[in-house]
């Protein structure tokens, strides 16, 4: 059986690795922003799954969903965001990657650059 809190803590600290990002309330709902705006957020449905909502990159939504599970979009995101079922298969290298999207999508570009090491 799946271990939703430590699915939740593990999307935690790879979203926390990036500058400026903090864990906020989102409505009830764990959300992860960089300057007051959302670029992660968790959601959790009736049967105990978790998901996490983010930015999809650039042309990648359609690609991304056409995959399939664990990729979907969902009903209560911004457009142009993808959802990703988290659970005990989940590639976290992945999850890295899509959340380091989102946040460079999100994020003000001088937070980005210093983040990257840029500035």
């Amino acid at each position: 059986m799946t271990d939703v809190h430590a699915l939740l803590d593990r999307a935690r600290t790879i979203t926390l690795e990036f500058l400026d990002a903090v864990e906020v309330d989102l409505d009830g709902r764990t959300a992860f922003a960089v300057r007051e705006k959302t670029f992660v957020a968790a959601s959790a449905a009736d049967d105990g799954a978790i998901a996490l909502h983010m930015q999809a990159a650039a042309g990648e939504l359609d690609s991304l969903v056409a995959e399939g599970h664990p990729f979907f979009v969902p009903d209560d995101a911004p457009r142009g965001w993808i959802g990703v079922h988290l659970d005990d298969s989940t590639d976290w290298d992945e999850i890295h990657e899509l959340v380091g999207d989102s946040y460079r999508a999100i994020a003000p570009k001088s937070v980005v650059r210093k983040h990257d090491g840029l500035a």
